[in-house]
């Protein structure tokens, strides 16, 4: 869990916080976005993903600690969840069980704050929601077909449960690339790039014509930061974003190549995850800005070859 308050000498400061919780992709690029913006990390709590009660118990714990007054404002982020695409149903009550405590948890301050004082923001998946679906609009009803869908349209529901329809912010994210790091989950583009670099050929569900929806960490990241800093937004609200021009892998793998001078090599191990997921541009928020993909691919490159994290 990690806290941030704003940069400031003003007496009501610490009253503004951002609580995150999930600190991979996403979620660290949420928390280096509003570093940007003027939020500091006051702090970094270790949490205990390994057992629901002691998660339970250390995020309560750590809630009724925090130094606020009934007038705080609070922003909750909750990015977290290790449940892939082709994740098991026992995975995912696992992960809605964590969900639910967050929520539970989040009850507990409203003994100590003012309930229109907080909202949330909830990472979800326009992936996982809109599997099969093409030219995605506002009008297409999610209909997951896996578990991993399931689930965020679970949570979905439960966060509605617990904030209503007016301090809840809803993004449904399409395929998320981003930096290369050891401990983020891996994508296709993060996969290719570094099998090039470490001779290794790409497993992939699918063909070479299969078309995805590719939306860069950093840009989302921007998106939610002005959201949360944004403070007279107090209506309820689902974001689509994506990118709303897709991509094939063949198309994927041609930028690789460009942004390597490398040859990639896939492999496709089946039909499994084969069909095309693509949204149609008129959907998406129009404050919503998409920066360019193979631009960005040459940076996630250029990134790790100056971090070394191909070195032998």
């Amino acid at each position: 869990m990690i806290i941030l308050r704003p940069i400031t000498e003003k007496s009501d400061a610490q009253n503004q916080l951002v609580v995150l919780i999930g600190h991979g992709l996403v979620g660290s690029s949420i928390v280096d976005s509003l570093i940007r913006r003027g939020q500091m990390i006051s702090n970094n709590i270790p949490t205990d993903w390994t057992c629901p009660y002691q998660f339970s118990k250390q995020l309560i714990g750590y809630i009724k600690d925090l130094n606020i007054d009934a007038d705080a404002q609070i922003d909750w982020i909750w990015a977290a969840g290790k449940a892939g695409f082709f994740a098991t149903y026992s995975q995912i009550t696992e992960e809605k069980k964590f969900f639910q405590i967050f929520l539970n948890a989040i009850e507990e301050i409203f003994t100590k704050i003012k309930r229109e004082n907080a909202r949330l923001h909830l990472i979800s998946s326009a992936g996982g929601l809109f599997e099969g679906k093409r030219f995605v609009n506002h009008d297409t009803v999610p209909h997951p077909r896996r578990h991993y869908g399931k689930i965020k349209l679970q949570q979905e529901a439960l966060a509605q449960k617990h904030f209503g329809l007016t301090r809840l912010h809803i993004y449904r994210l399409s395929s998320v690339y981003g930096y290369i790091r050891p401990r983020w989950r891996n994508n296709l583009i993060s996969v290719l790039i570094r099998n090039v670099f470490t001779h290794r050929t790409t497993a992939f569900y699918g063909n070479l014509n299969t078309l995805r929806d590719y939306v860069f960490a950093e840009d989302i990241a921007k998106y939610i930061a002005n959201e949360i800093l944004e403070k007279s937004h107090t209506h309820s609200s689902i974001s689509l974003l994506a990118s709303g021009r897709p991509a094939s892998i063949y198309e994927i793998q041609r930028m690789v190549e460009r942004a390597t001078s490398r040859r990639a090599y896939i492999h496709y191990t089946g039909d499994e995850n084969s069909e095309h997921v693509t949204f149609m541009p008129s959907a998406l928020p129009s404050n919503w800005r998409v920066s360019e993909l193979e631009s960005n691919i040459r940076r996630i490159v250029i990134d790790a070859l100056h971090k070394g994290l191909f070195l032998q």
